[in-house]
């Protein structure tokens, strides 16, 4: 799970329009919605909640902003890419114009958009946006932050799908050790780096390293179960 698609909810006080208490009360249940996992009525609550928020204020107020957010989150999970990809790229545009283009919240639409291109093998897009919100994550938080390495990591993915298996092991190497210092050491995001250079290592002949990787992912993984007998 990446930290781009936690939600990032902007419940700002001081929002007073006509329409406010409307659009205030879907949206509230389109975060209820959605911390419930009731993923169908919180896209639903979205919409109209995103529909109130352009016919009063406009497409560029911080209300269509949370809007367009969680109901991008909402079809992303889903596994409605398709659906989800206009509205996750209405939302750059709204944080480029908010916040400006090297904004961490730019940076973290991006690599939603990334994310949504990925799914929907659309690779040579996902590349240059998800580098573009690499190079933010690099400069406003640094090279070790979780963002960084989550954005890492999917450049290496992108080119592992291309076959493009040196720089997708230069990438997931980055994403690896900027995972060992963001995270703690059991933490399965840093299984699944290690799955997907254990892959990139195998494609090119380094199968001893590959095998070395893909144990310690899988140790990963048993630690992290609960015990027998336990829900």
């Amino acid at each position: 799970m990446s930290v781009a698609w936690a939600l990032a909810l902007f419940l700002a006080a001081g929002l007073s329009w006509a329409g406010e208490a409307e659009w205030r009360k879907l949206q509230e249940r389109a975060q209820v919605s959605f911390q419930r996992a009731d993923l169908g009525q919180a896209e639903q609550y979205a919409r109209e909640a995103l529909l109130e928020a352009d016919s009063s204020l406009g497409a560029y107020h911080r209300a269509a902003e949370q809007s367009l957010n969680i109901l991008s989150l909402s079809l992303r999970m889903q596994k409605k890419p398709r659906e989800a990809l206009p509205f996750a790229q209405r939302l750059v545009a709204v944080r480029m114009r908010r916040y400006g283009p090297k904004h961490v919240q730019t940076a973290i639409a991006l690599h939603n958009n990334a994310e949504l291109l990925i799914a929907l093998n659309q690779f040579a897009a996902a590349e240059e946006v998800q580098g573009a919100a690499v190079d933010i994550f690099t400069a406003q938080l640094g090279p070790n932050h979780a963002n960084t390495a989550a954005g890492l990591h999917n450049l290496g993915a992108i080119r592992l799908k291309q076959m493009r298996y040196p720089e997708a092991e230069d990438y997931l190497r980055r994403a690896l050790s900027a995972k060992e210092q963001a995270l703690s050491p059991g933490h399965l995001s840093i299984a699944h780096t290690l799955d997907n250079l254990s892959v990139a290592l195998a494609s090119q002949g380094k199968r001893d390293e590959a095998r070395k990787h893909k144990r310690r992912a899988d140790a990963i993984r048993q630690a992290a179960r609960p015990p027998p007998g336990n829900k």
